[in-house]
């Protein structure tokens, strides 16, 4: 069961971490950030309309000073310089009605010193259009601006406080959302949590049952055959006999099935050093263990150059066990059986080939196989255990295992586990 500290820690919810290590903004952060950003985007997006609404308003007013000046300079070309009726006849006062100051001067011909003419206002124009015209040996200047300036002020200071309110409103929402995704990522690490540490409580409860079951089924097994030696020769009744072996073949089956709960729930942690490990060599003493049964089945095993792999001897030894327990129990068919192990080397994996000429698997139920206590039929041998231990180790490496049907029928078991020894070119990149 695994220590307190080695169990997933626990982030607050404005924590700048999740339980994946990325970063989450604490949403004061976050909310200063989006007000930022969204009053630069704001501010950026009324200038923008400032400085349009400017160049209309002095295309605008440039329109209307041109048609002034031509008004003027059409009074000039019929003779009419006198002021009053030049005036007249450029309806200047109109200008005024449309919100508009103006200013009329002329350049005297002699001193060249600026006069003026007429004016809306004694106040000076601010950054006025102007229109120049050239009249009986005079240059006169009809200078328009807006009366209340180029810019709009009131409406600029509606605008500015309308996306100074939306900013706060986008920074609150944010600030708000960053505060529930933070409590969610808490919860979720909670749940992480207890999910941990109900995962090692089970575990430690299932590895704790099956190594205490082990007495009571060892002493079951003892006692039957005792009882079985003793009564030899007294009880001539052959149900007493059947009932005793019966007996004892329940207590070793069930001494063989809490043997493979222990060995499918430490299957994914290594029992020795993880290093590189001679499978060639494993496999050779694995097969002097089980020559017995191998005799006793009438196969042939036949092996195969086998590449080195990256994984503790203990289990490397259990996966090739089963593997050829697997084929001894189910590869039995009309012909003597027959095992073929090869493995090859691909990258940074190598793949193992357990090969029989049994009857096989149908493609529907390769996968089962492999799940806890499953079994494709009720009788027989073995306790449903073996390949999902198997496979439980193969994975635990970053390996997998799966079954495939050979070109001559029968079953092929492979294994996939990491290479001992990366090829040359790898070792190169």
């Amino acid at each position: 069961m695994p220590a307190p500290s080695d169990l997933p820690s626990l982030e607050r919810p404005g924590g700048p971490t999740t339980a994946g290590g990325r970063l989450i903004w604490r949403p004061v952060s976050l909310a200063v950030v989006v007000f930022v950003l969204a009053a630069a985007l704001t501010a950026g997006l009324i200038w923008r309309q400032e400085q349009y609404g400017v160049r209309e308003a002095r295309s605008l007013a440039t329109a209307v000073a041109a048609e002034r000046a031509y008004a003027i300079h059409l009074s000039a070309d019929r003779g009419l310089v006198a002021f009053p009726d030049v005036l007249a006849s450029a309806q200047l006062a109109e200008l005024e009605e449309r919100g508009y100051a103006y200013e009329l001067i002329r350049l005297h011909p002699d001193s060249r010193e600026k006069e003026v003419i007429s004016a809306s206002s004694s106040r000076s124009l601010v950054d006025p259009v102007e229109e120049v015209l050239s009249i009986q040996n005079a240059t006169w200047t009809l200078r328009v601006a807006p009366v209340e300036g180029w810019s709009d002020t009131s409406g600029l200071l509606w605008k500015s406080a309308l996306g100074l309110f939306f900013c706060l409103l986008l920074a609150w929402q944010a600030a708000w959302q960053a505060k529930l995704v933070a409590a969610a990522k808490a919860h979720e690490r909670t749940l992480e949590l207890r999910v941990a540490q109900r995962t090692a409580d089970l575990q430690r409860l299932a590895e704790v049952t099956a190594h205490h079951l082990q007495e009571p089924a060892r002493r079951v097994a003892s006692y039957a055959g005792r009882l079985r030696s003793q009564l030899a020769g007294r009880i001539d009744d052959e149900e007493v006999q059947v009932s005793l072996d019966f007996l004892g073949q329940q207590a070793g089956r069930l001494q063989e099935l809490l043997r493979d709960v222990e060995l499918y729930l430490a299957a994914d942690q290594p029992r020795g050093k993880v290093e590189c490990c001679s499978v060639e060599q494993t496999l050779a003493d694995l097969l002097t263990q089980l020559a017995e049964p191998i005799a006793r089945a009438g196969a042939r095993v036949n092996v195969g150059p086998l590449p080195d792999a990256v994984i503790d001897a203990p289990r490397l030894k259990d996966i090739f066990r089963v593997a050829i327990e697997n084929a001894l129990r189910h590869g039995r068919g009309d012909q003597a059986l027959r095992i073929d192990i090869s493995g090859e080397q691909s990258g940074a994996s190598v793949r193992y080939q357990i090969s029989d000429n049994g009857p096989g698997v149908e493609e529907a139920y390769r996968a089962r196989v492999f799940r806890v206590f499953e079994r494709l039929s009720s009788g027989g041998e073995g306790t449903g255990v073996g390949l999902a231990i198997l496979r439980r180790i193969a994975e635990s490496t970053g390996g997998h295992a799966w079954l495939e049907e050979t070109p001559g029928g029968g079953c092929r078991l492979v294994l996939e586990l990491p290479a001992g020894h990366q090829p040359p070119a790898s070792r190169r990149s």
